[in-house]
């Protein structure tokens, strides 16, 4: 597995695959919501491939938090959940967000998943 910065050749896997996660996008939509964080330090975007294929996709981003002055939250995380290993997957790229907050002198917020409301 390889985690790395999203490049404008991912573009139509990574609509591709977040359409069959349920969020029906375009390439051309996407490219054009991620002009938003292009130049932006306390945002990444990051894939991981595994065998050479797209299989995961983050957005993590850096703000201001009610818990602290920075936090690091993920903003989206997307990843082909007809893949056997897609547990491993994504705890493998929550790790990799983890680190990319420290190496930004913060930690990821606490709090819950809106998903679990």
């Amino acid at each position: 597995m390889r985690v790395r910065k999203l490049k404008e050749k991912d573009i139509h896997a990574a609509a591709a695959l977040m359409s069959r996660t349920g969020l029906q996008t375009g390439g051309d939509v996407l490219a054009r919501r991620l002009q938003h964080f292009r130049y932006r330090r306390n945002h990444a975007v990051v894939v991981l491939e595994q065998r050479g294929r797209l299989v995961s996709l983050m957005h993590i981003g850096i703000e201001p938090s009610l818990t602290k002055d920075r936090a690091a939250c993920v903003c989206s995380l997307f990843t082909d959940k007809e893949n056997n290993d897609a547990a491993a997957i994504e705890k493998y790229l929550l790790s990799f967000g983890k680190d990319w907050a420290r190496q930004h002198g913060c930690d990821m917020a606490n709090g819950t998943d809106i998903n679990e409301l």
